[in-house]
């Protein structure tokens, strides 16, 4: 009786640790698969080493399923199916809002797109009319210095013929 104490013991503790590797590399394919993490960090996370958590993925990958011998594989894999769905999901939603976000964006680019051309345009035209207007003073400026000179010479002309005509 003692012996078979002792044996179904042992049996439930084996049992007990199988279901617990089983529970980290379901936590470790969730992380890495669900939640995008690091290799390493969900390893860590998940508390098995390195080298069995890419065993386990590759595993995963490979045969679409974690290998146990209390669990039904059935189960597993609609989990894990579900697990890809709603990844994929989460992934067409985050692709949708950046195309949300680029459109509004676009059309807003595309709305001041003309105001600034508009203002561009206004702008140009207006430092053509002041242009024009400078040009137009510079022009009256030197009319008004050519009549100046033009009126000064004449009056040394006639200091300088009148000068003649007293000596």
């Amino acid at each position: 009786m003692l012996q078979q104490e002792k044996t179904n013991f042992r049996e439930e503790k084996r049992k007990k640790i199988r279901h617990d590797k089983f529970k980290r590399k379901v936590l470790f394919l969730q992380l890495v698969l669900c939640q995008n993490q690091t290799i390493k960090d969900a390893a860590e996370k998940s508390k098995i080493n390195f080298s069995t958590a890419k065993l386990v993925l590759k595993n995963f990958r490979k045969f679409g399923f974690i290998q146990n011998i209390d669990k039904d594989y059935e189960k597993q894999i609609e989990m894990l199916k579900q697990i890809a769905s709603i990844k994929n999901e989460i992934k067409q939603e985050k692709i949708e809002k950046r195309e949300e976000e680029f459109k509004l964006l676009s059309d807003k680019i595309k709305s001041i797109q003309p105001h600034i051309r508009k203002k561009q345009f206004q702008n140009e035209k207006e430092i053509n009319s002041k242009l024009k207007l400078c040009q137009q003073e510079l022009e009256n400026l030197k009319k008004v210095q050519f009549d100046l000179v033009t009126s000064v010479l004449q009056e040394q002309i006639k200091l300088m013929k009148s000068s003649y005509k007293c000596v």
